[in-house]
Formats: C-alpha cells, sequence, structure tokens
C-alpha cells in the first residue's frame, strides 16, 4: 500500500474545503437570482416559441443583454398573444413587449426607449391582383387575423363591418394564417401583421411564389418593454424600466443594437 505523505494531505486539504464553498457560493447566487416570467409567443423576428431556433428572437436577445447585470433569471411561458393581455393583468407574466396603448396603462409600466419598431400591412397571395391603395379597398376582402392583436382604430372599423358581413376569421397563431393564405384555395384574402414576420416567415417556409406583402402601409408601430404592475418579482417597476432605457440607449449609441438587428436581416432603427 502506498504511504501518503504529509505534505500531499496539507496540499489537498485547502482544495477539498473550498468544493463546499464552491458549491455554497453558486447556490446562493441562484438563490438570489430573481425570476421573470416572459410571454415567449411565436413572433418572429422578434421573439420565437419553436424549441429547435438556434435564435431567441431580436426583443428576446436585447431583454437578455439588459438584465444581464442584474439578480434576474429569464423563464419562458408560451402562450397566445391574446392570453398575454389577462397574464400581464394578473402579473403571471412579468414582462412582454407592447405598442402603446392608453388603455394597457392601467396594467402595464411602460419603458420610454423603444426596443423595436415594426411596420404592419398585409400579406396576400402572390398574383392575386389585390390592390390596396386605402381601407377602403379591404372592406370587400376576407380578413384573416391573429386574435389579440392590436390593430388602428381605421382598421377597426374595416373588421368590424366585415365581421357583421362573415369576412373575418381568427385564428390564435399567425403561422397558420400564412399557411391558409398560401394554399391552393385559401379561406381568407389578406392577413394585416407585421411586414417583417412576413418577410421572415415566406423565407423560412419557402414562399415566395405564392405570398406577397403589399406595398400599403397600415401603421409603424414603436414597442417599449413593459412590465405588469401585478408582478410580484419586480419590486420597483420604474427603477427596472430606467435601467433598461439606459441600457437601449446605451447599445444603439454604441453600436451594438444595430448588430444584434443585422442577425435577423433588419436594418438600423428607424422611428418614422
Amino acid at each position: 500500500m502506498r504511504k501518503v505523505k504529509l505534505f500531499e494531505v496539507l496540499v489537498k486539504i485547502p482544495t477539498l474545503l473550498s468544493v463546499p464553498f464552491l458549491l455554497c457560493v453558486s447556490l446562493h447566487s441562484v438563490a438570489n437570482e430573481q425570476s421573470l416570467t416572459l410571454n415567449n409567443i411565436h413572433w418572429p423576428p422578434y421573439q420565437f416559441s419553436e424549441p429547435n431556433q438556434s435564435r431567441e428572437g431580436l426583443g428576446t436577445d436585447i431583454l437578455k443583454r439588459c438584465t444581464a447585470s442584474l439578480d434576474y433569471h429569464l423563464t419562458y411561458e408560451t402562450f397566445p398573444v391574446k392570453r398575454t393581455h389577462l397574464f400581464m393583468q394578473r402579473g403571471l407574466l412579468d414582462v412582454t413587449f407592447y405598442s402603446y396603448k392608453s388603455s394597457r396603462e392601467e396594467f402595464v409600466y411602460y419603458g420610454k426607449e423603444p426596443i423595436f419598431v415594426s411596420e404592419y400591412g398585409f400579406l396576400a397571395p402572390a398574383n392575386s391582383g389585390f390592390e390596396v391603395a386605402s381601407l377602403d379597398d379591404v372592406y370587400s376582402l376576407t380578413l384573416g387575423l391573429l386574435a389579440g392583436l392590436s390593430y388602428t382604430p381605421e382598421l377597426m372599423e374595416v373588421i368590424t363591418t366585415n365581421k357583421a358581413n362573415g369576412r373575418v376569421v381568427e385564428s390564435n397563431s399567425v403561422l397558420n394564417l400564412v399557411n391558409e393564405l398560401a394554399g391552393d384555395k385559401p379561406s381568407i384574402d389578406l392577413v394585416p401583421n407585421s411586414k417583417e414576420t412576413f418577410y421572415w416567415m415566406i423565407k423560412e417556409q419557402g414562399l415566395e411564389d405564392r405570398l406577397e406583402v403589399l406595398d400599403y402601409t397600415l401603421a409603424r408601430k414603436p414597442y417599449y418593454i413593459t412590465v405588469s404592475k401585478a408582478s410580484k418579482n419586480i419590486a420597483d417597476p420604474q427603477a427596472f424600466l430606467t435601467t433598461m432605457d439606459t441600457c437601449l440607449k446605451d447599445i444603439k449609441q454604441s453600436g451594438e443594437y444595430d448588430k444584434m438587428s443585422s442577425v435577423y436581416g433588419l436594418g438600423p432603427l428607424r422611428l418614422n
């Protein structure tokens, strides 16, 4: 049997003692991290709910970047858009990205610095012959709507009329609406949503010869980081949002934002 020399034992003692110490430090760090829950809806290129996506989306990337210095751990749930509103009201979700709507101020705090801007328009079957120069051209067409999505007041007037005439189809999935529109005999004529989302899905699904994004623009919407007023995980929402706004300004000024955006084929942030 090999004899263990005294100096070998003395050398190993600090190493052995450090193991439980490092474990305690690690557990202490995890214990101190506060969990933030985000609804990870399928909204490319801003968020992805697909489990096999190699990228998480521009919005999620930026949120992770800006919370990196804070004691927060992001957790993700995947709910339909419509349920996001309910869960933000109840505090079951802590954070989401919202365009500004005054009624939402009843249940969320808004940041001041846009996290991204999205242009909204219409998707149509390729070579459909549909021309939209104004919303008056949409009254005779059947719309495919994403349930829970916020629309402009002008488009809501069209939706109300078309719904009364049976020319509205709703779905909890924008991907389902895109695939329906790309079918041989679609039950819908147009889908209003983010143009950036349409461009991404057309490319990813290989539907360039079946779908087209119309030139008409409904609106350009800035989106902001928002915190649920019922959140139990963010003790000081205003301080949290101030930190997020400062981070957004810094990464925009340094050029880091444009680099993150370019990964998703998006150009520099433009507010107008």
